[in-house]
């Protein structure tokens, strides 16, 4: 079974690549929108993403913040 922690608590072991314990990342998969306005001329103006960003999956794997090497834990998200 893969050791798991609460997202906050400090990170349990080095990472395999690095050899410290240089911080982790967990990535989500947002669902977005990205609307492109064009001048009146067909030219490209300017584009924006949306303000809402909903979540389509919450990650729990970890990953070091140093190389992005995944890391040998879980991180439980609320």
């Amino acid at each position: 079974m893969k050791l798991t922690i609460k997202e906050g608590e400090a990170q349990p072991i080095d990472c395999p690549k690095c050899q410290d314990k240089m911080g982790y990342g967990v990535s989500d998969y947002l669902k977005t929108h990205y609307s492109t306005y064009r001048n009146a001329d067909g030219s490209f103006d300017c584009g924006q993403y949306s303000d809402f960003q909903p979540v389509i999956h919450r990650g729990k794997t970890a990953v070091c913040a140093n190389c992005n090497t995944k890391l040998a834990f879980w991180v439980e998200r609320e």
